[in-house]
C-alpha cells in the first residue's frame, strides 16, 4: 500500500488496538516516529472515547470497501487531520489526512442541496 508523503497510515489488530504496521509521516501528524509507534495501544494515542469511535469497524470486517470517517484530530503542529478507516488483510486501517479545506457550518444542508441537484439532473 502507497502512502503518500504528507499523510500517515496505522494497521492495528482488532479489539486490543495495538498498532502493528505504521508508516507515512506520523511524526508530524501524531507526534512519533513510525518505528516508536509500533507495538503500542491507540489508548496511548487518542484516548478512550476516540477508541470508541472505532468499535463499529470490528462489526464491518471484510465488507468495508471504501475507509469511513472515524473523526479528526488536531497535531502537534495545532493542524486538523481527518482520520479514516477500513480492513485491509485481517488489520483495522487508520489513515490520517491532513484537513486541506475547512469543514462547511452545515454539513447535513449542504449534503441535502448536492442530494436535490441530483435528482433534478435528467442526465449524466
Amino acid at each position: 500500500m502507497l502512502i503518500q508523503p504528507h499523510n500517515a497510515l496505522l494497521a492495528v489488530t482488532p479489539g486490543d488496538w495495538r498498532i502493528r504496521r505504521a508508516g507515512g509521516d506520523t511524526e508530524s501528524l501524531l507526534g512519533q516516529p513510525p518505528d516508536v509507534l509500533l507495538g503500542t495501544g491507540l489508548a496511548r494515542l487518542f484516548g478512550a472515547e476516540r477508541i470508541e469511535r472505532l468499535q463499529p469497524l470490528l462489526s464491518l470486517s471484510g465488507t468495508l470497501e471504501r475507509p469511513r470517517h472515524l473523526f479528526h484530530l488536531i497535531s502537534p503542529a495545532g493542524s486538523p487531520v481527518d482520520v479514516l478507516g477500513h480492513w485491509a488483510s485481517g488489520l483495522v486501517v487508520l489513515e490520517f489526512e491532513p484537513r486541506r479545506e475547512p469543514v462547511p457550518d452545515d454539513l447535513l444542508a449542504m449534503a441535502g442541496d448536492m442530494v436535490r441537484r441530483v435528482r433534478s439532473t435528467r442526465t449524466v
